[in-house]
């Protein structure tokens, strides 16, 4: 009886140094859930997660319960640089059908696992419900670190914010010369931002997301830093990349 019980003991301490519940290892930052109507019914789900760089070599995956039941893994990438050693990682995934989502985030390095399984709940989202901000973020800029001038000769942006009061302040700061300089651009509610999607989403939604969009002129620049501004009832949150700011490069058409 003790020998069983000290292998038991034995036993648990290893799957314990595999598997953990995350602290700081990985959270989420948005999910989004969207039906696409234009084509026929089609079921896009999209996640941004905020994990440690913990090393060089990791894996990072919204664990997803599909239409059948059956929980799939779908990878993330790497898509930026965060402050305070974090990295931003997306992932999409996009499946006929239309079902309500039920997902959480696993996040594999140095041999361990760690999950953000939003305390043992898991995330829940409706379909064709749009934006999920994770508990304790309050704006998130929509951010692609390389982006393409547009026709106006400007950068496209949107942020999700959560809905704390009717009246509301979302402003992004930003340079385009390393900051001697800057400018300030207010971005404006779209009750119809998903409409561009050809979904149905509602705009502010039932998790309390609203989506707001900005036009920054570009000018000359081939690079811009930005940070956003959410004021409401007295209070202003920032969302400047954990305080490194964000960092756009601008490409443009070659002329000849």
């Amino acid at each position: 009886m003790k020998k069983t019980a000290l292998l038991s003991l034995a036993w648990l301490a290893i799957a314990s140094s595999f598997s953990a519940q995350a602290a700081d290892e990985i959270a989420l930052q948005r999910g989004q859930s969207t039906v696409t109507w234009r084509y026929g019914s089609s079921q896009n789900f999209g996640w941004e997660a905020q994990v440690a760089n913990l090393g060089p070599v990791k894996s990072v995956y919204a664990h997803v319960k599909n239409i059948d039941g059956q929980w799939i893994d779908v990878p993330l990438q790497y898509h930026s640089s965060s402050g305070a050693g974090k990295e931003i990682w997306k992932g999409y995934w996009f499946a006929h059908g239309n079902w309500d989502a039920e997902y959480a985030l696993k996040y594999e390095v140095n041999g361990r696992t760690y999950w953000d399984n939003n305390q043992g709940r898991n995330y829940r989202q409706g379909a064709d419900t749009g934006s999920l901000l994770r508990d304790g973020l309050n704006v998130l800029n929509r951010y692609e670190p390389v982006v393409r001038a547009s026709w106006d000769n400007q950068l496209h942006g949107s942020v999700t914010v959560r809905n704390l009061g009717p009246a509301k302040n979302v402003a992004v700061v930003y340079s385009t010369d390393g900051w001697r300089t800057s400018q300030v651009v207010q971005a404006y509610y779209n009750p119809a931002y998903w409409n561009s999607g050809y979904s149905a989403a509602p705009n502010p939604n039932a998790y309390g997301a609203e989506e707001w969009t900005y036009q920054l002129p570009l000018g000359e620049a081939s690079r811009l830093e930005l940070a956003v501004s959410y004021t409401v009832n007295g209070q202003t949150f920032w969302d400047n990349n954990q305080g490194q700011n964000y960092s756009v490069r601008i490409e443009r058409e070659s002329t000849r």
